[in-house]
């Protein structure tokens, strides 16, 4: 299940290990449709944490990861972005993409 961040938590919840992060908001129709791939994926991936960011709830953290567009999801190893997709992804498509960003 993923977790909600804001920015009080945003960078202690994203400082160690694997996460993936949904930069999203409720009023974005791809949002909505990405939202049950993405917890479906997050409950069935062991390894790797899954946040959900609200850009409508701090327009300074989108800000500070340059989130133009969503949604967007940044994988983060260390606190560190690594990686980033653009939009709506298919499951088998984002499995792949987190397989080949976290070999």
């Amino acid at each position: 299940m993923a977790v909600e961040l804001n920015e009080d938590n945003f960078k202690q919840s994203t400082k160690t290990g694997k996460a993936v992060v949904d930069f999203y908001a409720d009023w974005c129709g791809p949002c909505q449709m990405m939202k049950p791939i993405f917890e479906k994926v997050g409950k069935e991936l062991k390894g790797v944490n899954f946040f959900k960011f609200n850009v409508d709830n701090s327009a300074e953290v989108a800000s500070e990861y340059s989130v133009r567009s969503i949604p967007t999801i940044i994988f983060m190893k260390d606190g560190k972005e690594v990686d980033r997709v653009l939009g709506l992804m298919y499951e088998e498509d984002f499995k792949a993409k987190i397989s080949s960003v976290f070999k």
